[in-house]
């Protein structure tokens, strides 16, 4: 059996965690033959069709994990913990049992790139560095000075390609995840997804 497949919402996931999948000593997991995939029906298809899916690789992958955005995924109103345990449950009564995880990242995958590295600054093509980055989305009201993270981190990531000039590409998120350290990301999700892997795939795992 393979180690683990991971059923994403669209292509920067997609990139995202295949990147960051070959971070292994940053993660602090050993090597997996892993694949990552995209739902045809991006957040929502995660949400509701995770377990038909998954189904044709119940004995041929040890573990699964499935990562969408709670924004759009036809979930709002509820906690990303309560759409967690929908979608587990729903792959445990499929006959993943414990071997699932789902990942609900609020409000989406660009929160995960707000995590103050130089890098991020970098690969959004604003050459001045990400302070000077952060304040002019501030003086744009874009940012509140006394957040960490933007609230609509999409629409800023989009503001910024803007002003660099800079086509949106999955290919970013795959740039940033290679280089960004894994310590500045607050985000719960990605310490979530961290610690699931570590437990896993962790050098003293069995």
């Amino acid at each position: 059996m393979k180690d683990l497949f991971v059923l994403v919402a669209d292509q920067d996931m997609a990139e995202t965690v295949k990147a960051l999948l070959r971070r292994r000593e940053s993660l602090g997991i050993r090597s997996t033959r892993h694949t990552v995939e995209k739902h045809i029906q991006h957040d929502p298809g995660c949400r509701t069709d995770a377990s038909r899916r998954l189904r044709p690789y119940l004995r041929q992958y040890c573990r699964a994990i499935v990562v969408l955005d709670k924004k759009g995924c036809g979930r709002e109103s509820a906690s990303r913990e309560d759409i967690q345990h929908e979608i587990e449950r729903d792959l445990a009564t499929d006959g993943w049992s414990d071997r699932a995880k789902a990942i609900v990242i609020d409000p989406e995958l660009e929160a995960w790139v707000w995590s103050g590295s130089p890098h991020v600054a970098k690969v959004l093509g604003w050459s001045k560095g990400y302070e000077d980055l952060k304040a002019w989305l501030v003086d744009r009201d874009l940012w509140s000075a006394s957040s960490a993270k933007p609230s609509e981190p999409k629409a800023v990531m989009r503001a910024v390609l803007r002003e660099t000039r800079r086509p949106p590409s999955a290919a970013l998120f795959g740039q940033m995840a290679q280089r960004v350290t894994l310590r500045r990301c607050q985000c719960p999700a990605f310490a979530e997804l961290k610690q699931t892997l570590q437990h896993w795939f962790g050098e003293e795992a069995v």
